[in-house]
């Protein structure tokens, strides 16, 4: 079975990409280091509890 979280990945990189890009190009303040880190913690997280519980 595909599971649809390990294909989403790149997008879900490249989204922040896009977003950081952006961000920085047109100086708006939507977008902070931080907020990629929360993204990045929630994302790996998540795959990690599903790691865990599977075994």
């Amino acid at each position: 079975m595909v599971n649809l979280i390990h294909i989403s990945i790149p997008f879900f990189l490249l989204l922040l990409a896009l977003e950081s890009w952006f961000n920085a190009r047109r100086r708006y303040d939507w977008y902070e280091l931080k907020d990629t880190f929360s993204s990045l913690a929630m994302g790996i997280g998540n795959v990690l509890v599903g790691f865990l519980d599977k075994g």
